[in-house]
């Protein structure tokens, strides 16, 4: 294995690392929200995913592509990221709607850790 290899596995397994923290603080503040029951269920969802993304975004910034300075550049591209990610998880929902609940979430937790990798790495915090 090469160090470029290595390189990339180390990076890979920082970004699941980090993509499992993100979403044990997403379901944490979901679950608040929903416990909370300070709004209408959908209120306190989009609440929480304003939250969630933020951190998300951060967390990526700052802890595994080290970008400093201005955040402008970057978080409009991560936004429609996520906006993608949430059409697809849509659509795939809306077609495997009657597995059970655990392989739909499986399914769109896996796909939407691929597009997110390959859309946080070739378009939001992609370098020269």
């Amino acid at each position: 294995m090469s160090i470029g290899q290595k390189n990339q596995y180390k990076f890979i397994i920082k970004f699941l690392l980090i993509g499992g923290i993100n979403t044990i603080i997403g379901y944490t503040i979901t679950s608040l929200f929903l416990y909370m029951d300070l709004f209408k269920d959908i209120i306190n969802l989009l609440i929480a995913n304003i939250i969630i993304i933020t951190i998300n975004f951060f967390n990526y910034k700052k802890n595994l592509f080290k970008i400093k300075g201005n955040v402008n550049k970057y978080i409009y591209k991560f936004l429609i990221l996520y906006f993608i990610i949430y059409i697809i998880q849509s659509i795939i929902l809306i077609n495997i709607n009657e597995l059970p609940f655990y392989i739909q979430s499986a399914i769109i937790s896996i796909v939407s850790a691929l597009i997110s990798y390959i859309g946080q790495t070739k378009y939001v915090f992609k370098t020269k």
